[in-house]
C-alpha cells in the first residue's frame, strides 16, 4: 500500500495539520516553514513532481539532507516511526490493493 499511499495521499495538508505552513509554491516545489519559526522564509522543500520533503532545519523531528515520502512522513508523526504500525494504517485508510 505504500506505493499508492504515496501517490495519493495529501501530505501538504497532513504538514499543515502537524504544524508546519505553506509559505510559497514555484509549480514543481512547494516551500514550508516549520511552526515556531517566525524569522526563517522557509525550513522544507516539497518536490510535486517526486513527491518528496527535504527538510533543511535542524530544529525539527526531521533529519536534515534526506528525502521523505509520504509514507516516511505519515510513520513518523503518527505511528513512532514504527513502519509495521503505518503498513496496518494505510491499509485501513483505503490505500493499496482492495
Amino acid at each position: 500500500p505504500f506505493a499508492d499511499f504515496n501517490e495519493r495521499f495529501d501530505t501538504l495538508s497532513f504538514l499543515e495539520e502537524n504544524g508546519w505552513e505553506v509559505v510559497g509554491n514555484s509549480g514543481k516545489s512547494t516551500r514550508l516553514k516549520r511552526a515556531g519559526n517566525p524569522s526563517s522564509k522557509s525550513s522544507a522543500l516539497f518536490d510535486n513532481d517526486s513527491r518528496m520533503l527535504n527538510c533543511f532545519s535542524t530544529s525539527t523531528l526531521l533529519e536534515t539532507n534526506r528525502g521523505y515520502t509520504p509514507t516516511d512522513l505519515f510513520a513518523l508523526f503518527e505511528c513512532d516511526n514504527d513502519l509495521s504500525v503505518a503498513f496496518k494504517r494505510i491499509i485501513d485508510m483505503g490505500y493499496g490493493e482492495q
